[in-house]
């Protein structure tokens, strides 16, 4: 913590789906402010077991400051590209939109977990996805888009 307070360096934490890392991540973020601690949303690992990451996420947008998106059938840490597993996109789209995050769509999607049959086309799958997925989150700030009014500033 020394050297990212020297460097004024943000570091930015997986909000994992765990139970007990989400109780650690509340004391980091309790004991240190937005500037040190930030959140790197994984909706993948959030959408694993019980599927509560985008319940965890909504609790901690207002830190959101990095993400990776991609996608799997809740049982396994796939890297699917995005709208081909169990990942809820229309939420986890309408979530970044009122959230403050301002960044890029980051796809964390790896051909070597898809069938053979398709890694031809994963590239263009790769981004086509993430073309929706701006284009979802474009969309939910839209004034008068459904959640507009409770966007954050």
């Amino acid at each position: 913590m020394a050297a990212a307070f020297e460097h004024r360096a943000q570091l930015l934490v997986d909000g994992r789906r765990a139970p007990v890392a989400v109780d650690r991540l509340d004391k980091l973020l309790t004991e240190y402010g937005p500037d040190v601690i930030g959140i790197c949303y994984d909706c993948g690992h959030g959408n694993i077991g019980l599927g509560r990451g985008l319940d965890h996420m909504e609790a901690l947008k207002a830190r959101l400051a990095a993400v990776h998106l991609h996608d799997n059938d809740g049982v396994g840490d796939k890297h699917w590209v995005p709208f081909t597993g169990t990942v809820d996109a229309p939420r986890l789209t309408r979530l970044l939109a009122t959230s403050g995050y301002r960044g890029c769509i980051s796809l964390e999607s790896n051909i070597n977990n898809i069938p053979e049959a398709n890694r031809g086309t994963f590239v263009a799958d790769a981004f086509q996805a993430a073309t929706r997925l701006t284009k979802m989150v474009a969309a939910a700030r839209q004034p008068g888009s459904v959640d507009a009014a409770s966007r954050s500033p």
